[in-house]
């Protein structure tokens, strides 16, 4: 995956992820992976500075130790 070009990145936590890139690639923003841990679901982007954003969805009741 396409690392920021920051030494930091953004964690932004969705209610509901497949919608939300779903409505984000609608407006032609690049989603440069997703993937679904089981726990929660989660897609990263870059913002127009290189940040890399991470987008996350909490799935399960309660997250790994």
């Amino acid at each position: 995956m396409k690392p920021g070009t920051r030494g930091f990145m953004i964690n932004l936590r969705i209610d509901d992820l497949d919608a939300f890139v779903k409505q984000i690639k609608k407006k032609g923003v690049k989603v440069l992976d997703t993937v679904d841990e089981g726990y929660g679901k989660f897609a990263w982007i870059l913002d127009p500075n290189g940040v890399k954003i991470e987008l996350w969805e909490q799935v399960a009741e309660e997250l790994p130790s």
